[in-house]
């Protein structure tokens, strides 16, 4: 070819050889440039199988950072060099399956780039760090197991799953757990659980509030709240509201559900 490299800048170049049509083509920085080999061509059919050495950059100046030899050519790969240069470029060492680029200094292990703005955050099976500030009625703890089993309620939401035990006793404490994908915090938040509850056909609400709970990115592992079912008079359904926020109040909230739990008198 005829193309001058500029010196002190990386390249991208391909050389396909194209046996059938006695041809070598010459592919720099996804521009094609034609070019006639020197001397006979292998045929389509003969072998380049032998038992001398593979020397690459014999004679060469430079620094080669990647390289790689395929077998045939990119019609017989059905690929063009479009989307070779897209695959090694925007491809997953630069972006992620749906296309979301670098967050921080690297790409993350795993299909999904971490949605955080630096990228600190990894995207890992990690627990929560326990919270030993208490506000009201609860406590939080650290969980690594996900509780499940025929006397628990798990109901799952498009922003992540809940747990509670399907029945408690008034003055009961019980555990509720809340489980995240690793995409669906974008920042550090709070989440909180309100108890509301049934009395006849009436609901009640205030009756309780756990401590706040941070939520973090990138944390899979359930977060776990005990919470004290309130001793009211006749109270026949507990409700917990949980909910999620920036700031810990509902107003804020983006994420939320509810779920009852039956009182057992």
């Amino acid at each position: 070819g005829t193309e001058i490299l500029t010196p002190d800048v990386w390249h991208h170049l391909l050389a396909e050889v194209d046996r059938g049509k006695g041809e070598v083509i010459f592919h720099l920085d996804g521009s094609t440039e034609n070019a006639t080999a020197a001397g006979p061509m292998f045929g389509a059919d003969a072998t380049l199988e032998n038992a001398a050495d593979f020397v690459v950059g014999g004679g060469f100046v430079g620094a080669l950072d990647f390289l790689r030899v395929s077998r045939g050519t990119l019609v017989d790969s059905e690929t063009t060099i479009d989307e070779l240069m897209s695959w090694q470029f925007n491809g997953p060492a630069t972006h992620d399956f749906t296309g979301r680029a670098i967050t921080g200094e690297r790409r993350d292990i795993g299909a999904l780039e971490h949605p955080t703005a630096t990228g600190e955050q990894p995207i890992a099976y990690t627990a929560p760090a326990s919270e030993k500030k208490t506000d009201g009625p609860a406590k939080t703890e650290k969980g690594d197991t996900f509780l499940t089993g025929a006397d628990r309620t798990v109901k799952a939401i498009e922003w992540g799953t809940v747990s509670v035990p399907k029945q408690a006793a008034p003055g009961a404490k019980v555990m509720v757990q809340v489980a995240f994908p690793t995409e669906t915090i974008p920042k550090e938040m709070t989440m909180r659980i309100d108890l509301h509850g049934m009395v006849g056909a009436q609901r009640q609400t205030g009756l309780g509030r756990s401590a706040p709970i941070k939520v973090k990115p990138g944390v899979t592992t359930p977060y776990s709240a005990e919470v004290s079912i309130p001793n009211t008079a006749n109270l026949q359904r507990a409700i917990l509201v949980i909910y999620i926020s920036p700031d810990g109040s509902y107003d804020n909230k983006v994420f939320g559900t509810e779920v009852a739990i039956d009182i057992a008198h």
